[in-house]
């Protein structure tokens, strides 16, 4: 596992603002559990609304190194992270049951959910795009990409984030996990 730009994180984290660290079902997201750096331990926001997957989400991502919020009523704890300037991982490329908004993306508007945008934009804290991409059997790297300054209109940053998301779904297209149905406009 290589992390490529961690500098990018020191960056946003030495704004004290905490930091959202934005990715999607692409490649392994959960190998970033992985990260040994300055002694960071990532939180995850994670769905657990469904009873037996919400338990077992919560089991494995917790066994492997992350502190487990819980996506539905766990604002508090998002904010108080974010308080500590603790980065916070959250996925935001499938909008099942959680607000959302259309962006453009792959020539359509596709609906992706807001939350993270939102938090950064009422927090006033950077969003960074982190895609981990499998080369090889055993074999990933972890893109972190220049973080998103948050903007009072949270769509321009969620905006952002989709042309970043969309650079790696162009070069990786067999590694986004599409496993619920996706709301498209225009096709």
């Amino acid at each position: 596992m290589r992390f490529l730009n961690l500098e990018y994180l020191d960056e946003a984290l030495s704004l004290q603002r905490g930091a959202i660290l934005s990715t999607a079902h692409i490649g392994n997201w959960d190998i970033g559990s992985l990260l040994d750096h300055k002694d960071l331990k990532l939180k995850v926001v994670a769905n657990l609304d469904f009873p037996l997957a919400g338990y077992i989400i919560k089991l494995i991502r917790s066994r492997i190194g992350f502190d487990v919020i819980p996506a539905k009523n766990g604002l508090r704890e998002i904010i108080t992270s974010l308080k500590q300037n603790r980065p916070l991982c959250m996925l935001s490329d499938i909008s099942s049951n959680f607000p959302s908004e259309y962006v453009d993306f792959l020539n359509h508007k596709v609906s992706f959910p807001k939350a993270a945008f939102q938090i950064a934009s009422s927090r006033n804290c950077p969003i960074l795009p982190v895609f981990i991409i499998r080369k090889k059997p055993f074999d990933f790297d972890c893109y972190i990409e220049n973080y998103i300054e948050p903007k009072k209109d949270y769509r321009i940053a969620m905006q952002e984030w989709a042309n970043s998301f969309e650079k790696y779904v162009i070069k990786y297209p067999n590694q986004w996990y599409i496993f619920l149905p996706m709301e498209i406009k225009n096709g």
